[in-house]
C-alpha cells in the first residue's frame, strides 16, 4: 500500500476584489463597477460607506473635483459573508478617457479596508482619421460600382450591334 500525501493549501481571500462588466470601454461610455467585499472575520461587519478613485480620472474641473466618487451603503455582512456592490461610471469623454487603475476604499464600522489598483479599467484609443477612412472607403466603393456599370455597359453595346434603320434607296434614273 503507498501512502497518500494530501497538501493543504492555505490560500487567503482578499477581502476587497472587483471587476468590470466589460473589458473594453470606449469615451463617454457608462459601465458597472462590481466590487465585492468578503468578511473574514468573526463577527458582522457593517460597510458604512465606498470610495472609488480613478486614477488617470482625476482632474479639477469647473470648480469641482473629479475622478472619484463615495457611496454610502450602510449594510451588514456577516462572518464568511460577500456582499457585491455594483457601482455605476463613466468614462470621460474629454483628454481624461484613457485606460486607468481603480483604488478602492471600503469604511466599516471596524476601521478602513483599502484595495490599491484593485482594478483596471480599459479604454480604446479611436483613430482621429477613423471617420475620414470611412467615408474614403465608402465613396470608393460606390466608383468601383459606377465604373462596373459603365464598362459593362460599353462591353455589351459594342458586342451588339442595333439593326440599322436607315435605308439608302438607289434612284435609277430613267
Amino acid at each position: 500500500m503507498m501512502p497518500i500525501l494530501f497538501a493543504v493549501a492555505n490560500a487567503s481571500i482578499e477581502p476587497i476584489t472587483a471587476w468590470t462588466n466589460k473589458q473594453v470601454y470606449v469615451p463617454g461610455e457608462r459601465g458597472t463597477l462590481y466590487v465585492n467585499f468578503y468578511n473574514d472575520g468573526a463577527s458582522t461587519v457593517e460597510i458604512k460607506n465606498i470610495t472609488v478613485t480613478y486614477k488617470s480620472w482625476q482632474a479639477y474641473i469647473d470648480g469641482n473635483w473629479v475622478g472619484n466618487q463615495t457611496f454610502s451603503v450602510n449594510e451588514n455582512v456577516t462572518s464568511g459573508s460577500v456582499t457585491t456592490l455594483a457601482i455605476p461610471f463613466t468614462v470621460p469623454g474629454d483628454g481624461r478617457a484613457q485606460t486607468t487603475k481603480v483604488d478602492i476604499a471600503i469604511r466599516t464600522n471596524l476601521g478602513l479596508e483599502t484595495k490599491v489598483n484593485a482594478t483596471t479599467i480599459n479604454v480604446s484609443e479611436k483613430s482621429p482619421y477613423m471617420e475620414q477612412l470611412v467615408t474614403l472607403f465608402t465613396i470608393q466603393a460606390i466608383l468601383l460600382i459606377v465604373c462596373t456599370i459603365v464598362i459593362s455597359a460599353t462591353i455589351f453595346l459594342s458586342i451588339h450591334k442595333a439593326p440599322s434603320t436607315i435605308k439608302i434607296e438607289e434612284r435609277q434614273s430613267e
